[in-house]
């Protein structure tokens, strides 16, 4: 794999780890009654909703998932997907040489002295292919769940 093909891959990941929160963020609207507010500056306040608030990617899905009733399970968000939120975000990307792939390190949190390696992945383009796949994957969810309820701010 090139240096390209990698750097690409890992920000289709990103940038679908931020859709697919933002669309979390707009249902949880939508399903609470929330006004949903886009601001046109930074200046001043909005108030609190789904879309401003500092959830993280794990709360936002388990929020989604409790909001659906038994027939919608179908339309439940795999929560995997905030272990590779997470290895991307607070991993270590290394490589002992100057050719790809690269290799992701996540560590865990100190204790007595020692960390405890939660991953170590090769990042090829199988590894690549597949997070991109179960991402987009669990995105698909939301708004065919969104249409079943006939929520307004998905076509």
């Amino acid at each position: 794999m090139e240096g390209t093909e990698h750097v690409i891959g890992i920000g289709k990941i990103i940038g679908n780890l931020h859709s697919l929160e933002l669309l979390l963020r707009v249902f949880l609207c939508e399903a609470n009654g929330e006004k949903l507010e886009f601001p046109a500056s930074s200046a001043g306040t909005v108030q609190e909703t789904h879309l401003t608030n500092f959830m993280s990617l794990g709360d936002l899905i388990d929020a989604y998932n409790s909001t659906l009733t038994p027939p919608e399970k179908m339309f439940s968000v795999d929560r995997s997907v905030v272990n590779i939120r997470d290895a991307i975000a607070h991993g270590r990307l290394t490589s002992l040489s100057e050719t790809f792939p690269l290799t992701l390190h996540k560590f865990g949190k100190p204790k007595a002295g020692t960390v405890t390696i939660e991953l170590v992945e090769v990042i090829s383009k199988m590894w690549l292919d597949e997070r991109l796949q179960l991402i987009r994957d669990q995105m698909d969810k939301i708004p065919r769940c969104t249409k079943a309820r006939g929520y307004k701010f998905f076509p």
